[in-house]
């Protein structure tokens, strides 16, 4: 299991063993951490940094982090989707639909969308 910790000062990224319940802080950030979401494949999380306005992306095998998407707002909530090899970002106007590994994208507007808290994947809708 992976989570993100903040405080007033830093955020962390965390994974948990949930058999031994042994943690593992695998990043500290000077930003403020908001939504994950984790690529099994790739062993990447992606996570959002509130301050930068940007999706990054972090490697749990090597450590290696870098930015992956800047944005002109700050992206509210993301979704891995391993079956389509697709990370959606939620933004208060849109959906941008990110193929991998072309990184390719899409942007789908909903005018009036509001606040988006969480997603999930159904496979009878096409990603």
């Amino acid at each position: 299991v992976f989570f993100s910790t903040h405080n007033e000062n830093f955020s962390n990224l965390v994974s948990m063993n949930v058999t031994t319940k042994q943690t593992k802080r695998l990043m500290t950030a000077s930003s403020k951490i908001g939504s994950i979401a984790f690529d099994p494949l790739t062993d990447n999380l992606f996570w959002v940094d509130i301050h930068k306005s940007a999706v990054m992306i972090y490697n749990v095998k090597n450590g290696h982090h870098m930015v992956f998407f800047n944005s002109i707002d700050i992206p509210q909530c993301l979704l891995f989707v391993p079956e389509k090899n697709r990370l959606l970002i939620a933004h208060s106007e849109s959906i941008v639909i990110v193929y991998l590994p072309e990184k390719t994208t899409r942007h789908v507007s909903y005018p009036g969308l509001g606040h988006v808290s969480s997603m999930v994947y159904s496979p009878a809708e096409n990603v």
